[in-house]
């Protein structure tokens, strides 16, 4: 997919739904792919394709399979349990996070984080926002 400039994210009521979901697993981090299309860099995210997972440690799983494989993605989401550490650049710095990293590493034009009921995405220029769900 060609990099895009996503300069907003907005997600159908299923979507959320699945976005709660998937945030609201505080025992260990889940991944999906975001699924849908972008209209004057405007993401809409129709639905979450889950990937399957195999544990990793006592927190963190390993997707079974890949976005590449799912049509239309836009980019992957995945859940911080408890919350903690949503951000892309370390708060007050310009230093980029391991999800920052990772993000910029894949073809997608956007990446997110759910957090509880908000989400914090980034995009290619590396500007992040957030919004309840």
């Amino acid at each position: 997919m060609k990099w895009l400039l996503i300069a907003q994210l907005v997600f159908s009521p299923h979507a959320r739904a699945q976005m709660l979901e998937l945030s609201n697993q505080l025992d260990v981090e889940h991944a999906a792919c975001m699924v849908g299309s972008v209209a004057d860099n405007v993401a809409h995210v129709d639905s979450l394709v889950t990937l399957g997972a195999e544990r990793a440690g006592r927190r963190y799983i390993v997707p079974a399979g890949a976005c590449a494989d799912v049509a239309h993605t836009l980019g992957v989401v995945h859940s911080h349990p408890d919350s903690e550490r949503c951000w892309y650049l370390f708060p007050g710095t310009l230093v980029s996070t391991s999800d920052l990293a990772s993000f910029l590493a894949q073809p997608w034009p956007i990446d997110a984080i759910a957090c509880g009921s908000i989400v914090v995405w980034v995009n290619r220029a590396s500007m992040q926002g957030a919004q309840q769900l």
